[in-house]
């Protein structure tokens, strides 16, 4: 237990057995988190207030969880790495997208109303969305997006953001598979093609745009 949040670095090595969990509790007044560490065993870590992503955090072989009271952001730079990723906050990424270093099973719930829930995430590889549960629980979800940017995008599983939006980013295709994205409006854009090897289901109000080319 770490009595106050403020800046906080844990590293931890894989010659040290066991796992990692850290619970932060401070005052009335939300307390950022700075997190800088890199292990081999599963993290799991909790603040009363932000958490930010501002160095590389890599599990490897093992799970991550990060649950913030308050917004999970990153710093453009620094990566996440794990076997698998729950990230739970008001906003994910919603000032500066988390980035991901390889797309792996993620759970994504974000906990705040409208654009408060907004959730960016910048994946350096290939993505599947039958790899992202998304969820927000806020009252109401007006202009909320949720926004996955990635190198090329396959749309193997339904991706639902209710009354908000579905933003896919891809510096290579989108292609189909048996998902569809689903919102008040979907967009994708493609530096690629899209559908190239497979169509891309539509729901209302989709949109899919080639950046180039």
């Amino acid at each position: 237990n770490v009595a106050r949040g403020g800046t906080f670095n844990a590293t931890k090595t894989a010659a040290v057995a066991g796992n990692l969990a850290v619970q932060f509790f401070g005052d009335n007044t939300p307390q950022p988190l700075t997190l800088a560490t890199q292990a081999a065993q599963p993290i799991s870590l909790h603040a009363p207030g932000n958490i930010a992503v501002a160095a590389d955090l890599n599990v490897t072989s093992d799970t991550l969880a990060l649950t913030a009271d308050g917004n999970i952001d990153g710093n453009g730079t620094a990566q996440l790495g794990a076997a698998s990723l729950a990230l739970t906050g008001t906003g994910i990424g919603a000032t500066t997208a988390v980035d991901v270093g390889t797309a792996v099973t993620t759970a994504l719930t974000s906990t705040g109303a409208d654009a408060a829930g907004n959730i960016h995430l910048i994946f350096h590889s290939d993505l599947n969305t039958n790899q992202l549960t998304v969820s927000n629980t806020g009252a109401t979800h007006a202009a909320q997006v949720f926004t996955f940017d990635a190198n090329n995008i396959t749309v193997g599983a339904d991706l639902a953001a209710g009354t908000g939006s579905v933003a896919l980013g891809a510096t290579g295709d989108i292609g189909g598979a048996a998902g569809t994205p689903s919102g008040d409006s979907v967009a994708g854009t493609a530096s690629g093609a899209i559908g190239r090897t497979a169509g891309v289901s539509m729901d209302g109000g989709t949109s899919y745009t080639r950046a180039t080319g």
